[in-house]
């Protein structure tokens, strides 16, 4: 960017990038926003595991099954075209970055695992784990790779409780 201009990123899709942007632009400050572990897994798991996720996984294994995969065109799992552009590069971002965990949530959901309608099934555990040392992973990279000068870390915490 030109000197003076600003310039800001967030989530999707420069998430999990940030030492190469940090590199590419070796006078920006960055941000890194950290939360409760607890909380961010109860909203990852509710809206986008068991939400956005999962309903686009299961479409994909149900339609797999009636009809021929290599169908070029075929779309049954998305409301348009830009959706299930939307949803197939949401995929790839979330093998990209949570890799195995994710894989192992699919894997679940691709066999039919009813997975999503108990939040205390025991089969939580392994993937929570593996999305936590997932998360302490990101963090520490970006620690390592961005100068302490040009880190800003921001700690959310959760809003109180409306009584």
């Amino acid at each position: 960017l030109p000197a003076g201009r600003q310039l800001a990123l967030s989530d999707f899709p420069i998430f999990g990038l940030a030492c190469r942007l940090a590199e590419s632009y070796p006078h920006a400050r960055l941000v890194l926003s950290t939360r409760d572990f607890d909380s961010w897994w109860r909203s990852e798991k509710r809206d986008v595991l068991c939400s956005w996720m999962a309903a686009y996984v299961e479409c994909n294994r149900a339609s797999a099954a009636r009809f021929d995969a290599r169908e070029p065109g075929h779309t049954v799992c998305t409301r348009s075209a830009t959706h299930e552009l939307q949803c197939k590069l949401g995929y790839s971002f979330m093998q990209f970055f949570w890799r195995a965990p994710f894989d192992s949530f699919c894997a679940l959901l691709s066999q039919g695992e009813p997975l999503c309608t108990n939040s205390d099934d025991t089969r939580w555990a392994p993937l929570r784990a593996g999305f936590e040392a997932r998360v302490e992973e990101h963090i520490s990279s970006i620690r390592a790779c961005v100068p302490r000068e040009r880190l800003h870390v921001f700690a959310l915490e959760e809003p109180p409780e409306v009584v």
